[in-house]
C-alpha cells in the first residue's frame, strides 16, 4: 500500500469545517473589535464634553441659575491689575467679591518682574492698599493691609516670563 500524505487522507468535511471555524473566529475578532471601537468613540466623548464643560467660577449665591463672575471681574475694583496679565484660572481662587474678596489670584504677567514690582507697589495705594514691607530680588514679595484684610503679593521671574501670585486674607484678631 502506497504512502499517502495526510493532506490527502483528509476528507472534504474536515477541511470545511475547519474553514467554518475560521470564519467564526473571524466574526468574533471583528464583533471584538467594533465593541472596543464602540468604547473607544463613548470614552471620546465624555472626554471631551467634560473638557468643554466651564468649572472656572461658582456663583456667589450656590445656586446654578447664577450668572458665572470672572476673578478679574471679582478683585476689579479692589486690587490693581497689570496690563496686559493674564489670569490663571486653575490656580487661582477666590471667595467672595468687590472688597471683601478672599483668595489667591494667579497672574502671568506680560511685562518683566522688576515693573511688576513697581506696578503693584504704586498702583496698590491708588487701591487703598498701604504698603507694610517689600522685599524686591530673584523673588520679590510686597504685603499690604487695608481696612481688617492683608494681600501679599508674590512676584517671580520665569523661563515663560514674569508671574505673580497674590494672596488676600483677613487679619487676625489681636490677641489669637
Amino acid at each position: 500500500m502506497p504512502l499517502r500524505s495526510v493532506r490527502a487522507q483528509s476528507s472534504p468535511g474536515r477541511n470545511m469545517r475547519a474553514r467554518l471555524i475560521s470564519r467564526q473566529h473571524e466574526d468574533i475578532n471583528m464583533h471584538l473589535l467594533t465593541r472596543i471601537t464602540s468604547v473607544a468613540v463613548i470614552a471620546l466623548s465624555a472626554l471631551l464634553t467634560a473638557c468643554a464643560t466651564n468649572y472656572d467660577s461658582v456663583p456667589l449665591d450656590g445656586s446654578p441659575s447664577a450668572p458665572s463672575v470672572a476673578p478679574d471681574a471679582r478683585v476689579a475694583d479692589d486690587f490693581p491689575i497689570p496690563a496686559g496679565s493674564a489670569i490663571n484660572s486653575a490656580d487661582t481662587l477666590i471667595l467672595g467679591a468687590g472688597s471683601n474678596w478672599t483668595g489667591r489670584l494667579v497672574l502671568d504677567l506680560s511685562g518683566e518682574a522688576q515693573s511688576a514690582f513697581v506696578f503693584f507697589r504704586d498702583q496698590g495705594k491708588a487701591f487703598g492698599w498701604q504698603l507694610v514691607a517689600s522685599s524686591y530680588g530673584k523673588v520679590s514679595l510686597l504685603t499690604f493691609t487695608k481696612a481688617q484684610r492683608s494681600a501679599t503679593v508674590y512676584i517671580e521671574a520665569g523661563f515663560r516670563g514674569a508671574k505673580a501670585t497674590v494672596t488676600v486674607s483677613p487679619v487676625a484678631a489681636k490677641g489669637t
